[in-house]
Order: structure tokens, then C-alpha cells, then sequence
């Protein structure tokens, strides 16, 4: 879960937006639940593939090509790189599910453990990488990385859990939906980025695919998911958001 739910996505997401916007890596992450969609039916027999599903799947990729197709002011290898960070994180939210679902766990200790783990296996490359190109510690590198790991994924996880207390896992899971919304903003705000007609339909009709998969899964899925399926989810919106 480490390799797959952090180190992974973290290292694409972070090298591909060298590349791309971020409102564009927001809506390319956003693409998540779709992924999940799509290897949950391939793996767990409880997640068919219904037609509304399927549908959701469609839209949602035809969001991303809409996207893609008229993309002018990134690279393919940066949308490829968060597209496959989203395939990674989809991959680990239903290895989570087959494997780890009923764990008797106080809600943190795996997302703890997990990021202690990739802490520890990133480690000997963080040093080769220092030692290689040293880095130039400036007070606005220095506070935009502590900002992201201590406020972009440290504390988004308490301020997640504590969602999840307060009004349940399944409406904390809608969290999801604010990714593309929040990074196009904030990208338009504080990046200055531009927003073409283009990104703002493929946004749109990513959002819709997944409300529409979610939609199609109401009649099937349980009415809470455990704290180890949110873990997950967590890892995902809070990383990326951050970024």
C-alpha cells in the first residue's frame, strides 16, 4: 500500500506537474473513482459492472479526451504521468478493499504506518538525490514543503477522519468531488493559469461520469464503507489536493 497508495502517485504526480497545470492535474486526478470502477469489477466479485456504471466509466473518459485532445498547454508525458498516478491510487483503493476491509484498527494507524513505510523506502533515494544535485533551501522551497506535508497531508488526515466521525464515511467520500473544483480555482487564482472552454466541458463531464458510476452503485454498495476503505480515499484527496 505504500509503494502503490504514496509512492508511487506522489512521485508521478509531482514530476508530471513539472509539465502540466495544476487544475489539469486536479481534473486528471479526479479520474480516480473511474479507474476504481473498472478494476473492482475486474477483481472483486461484489463490484459488478453495471450498465449506469459502465455509462458513468464512458462519460467520464470522455471527459479526460476532451481534455487531451485540445490540451495546448501541457505535455503528453506530464497527463500520462497523473493519469497513471490516478490508475495507481484506484489500484490501492481496491486492494484495500479485498485485503484490508474488517482490520480491527484504530482508524490512523494505517495511514500512519503507510506513510512511515514510504518515509522509509523513499529514504535512500531522497539522500542519493541530495547528494547528487543539492538542493537550494529558499525560505519559499523550504515553507511550500512543509506546508505540503504537514498541512496538505499531515493534517488532512486528522481534519478527514474527524469528517468521517462527525457525518459518516459515505458523505466524507463525496470529497472526491471537490478535487477539479478546488484545483482549477486556486490554479486560476493563484497560478494565474488559463482556462480554456475545453478543460471547463472536460471537468464538467468528469464529474458527471463519476456522480453517474456512484449513482449506479447506490443499490449495491453498503451504506458505510470501513475506516480502512477510507484510508485510501484519504491518501488520494489529500495528496493530490495539496499538490
Amino acid at each position: 500500500m505504500a509503494f502503490i497508495g504514496n509512492i508511487v502517485p506522489f512521485a508521478l504526480i509531482t514530476w508530471g506537474e513539472q509539465f502540466i497545470t495544476s487544475s489539469l492535474a486536479a481534473i486528471l486526478n479526479s479520474t480516480t473513482p473511474l479507474f476504481t470502477v473498472l478494476i473492482a469489477a475486474a477483481v472483486l466479485e461484489s463490484e459488478a459492472l453495471s450498465a449506469m456504471r459502465l455509462a458513468g466509466v464512458v462519460l467520464g473518459f470522455a471527459g479526460v479526451g476532451v481534455i487531451v485532445g485540445f490540451e495546448t498547454t501541457g505535455s503528453i508525458e506530464g497527463i500520462v504521468a497523473v493519469t497513471v498516478a490516478s490508475l495507481s491510487y484506484a489500484a490501492g483503493f481496491v486492494y484495500t478493499r479485498r485485503h484490508l476491509s474488517g482490520r480491527d484498527l484504530p482508524p490512523l494507524t494505517l495511514p500512519a504506518t503507510q506513510l512511515l513505510i514510504s518515509a522509509m523506502l523513499t529514504l535512500p533515494w531522497f539522500l542519493v538525490d541530495v547528494v547528487r544535485t543539492p538542493p537550494t533551501l529558499t525560505l519559499d522551497a523550504t515553507a511550500s514543503t512543509l506546508a505540503l506535508g504537514l498541512l496538505g497531508t499531515g493534517w488532512a488526515y486528522v481534519l478527514y477522519y474527524r469528517l468521517i466521525a462527525d457525518i459518516g464515511a459515505t458523505s466524507s467520500s463525496f470529497v472526491t468531488y471537490l478535487i477539479p473544483i478546488f484545483g482549477i480555482g486556486l490554479g486560476a487564482l493563484v497560478l494565474n493559469e488559463h482556462l480554456g472552454l475545453n478543460t471547463l466541458v472536460g471537468a464538467a463531464l468528469v464529474i458527471g461520469g463519476i456522480a453517474l458510476a456512484e449513482f449506479g452503485n447506490r443499490g449495491s454498495a453498503p451504506p458505510e464503507a470501513s475506516a480502512c476503505e477510507m484510508e485510501e480515499t484519504a491518501t488520494q484527496s489529500s495528496g493530490t489536493t495539496a499538490r
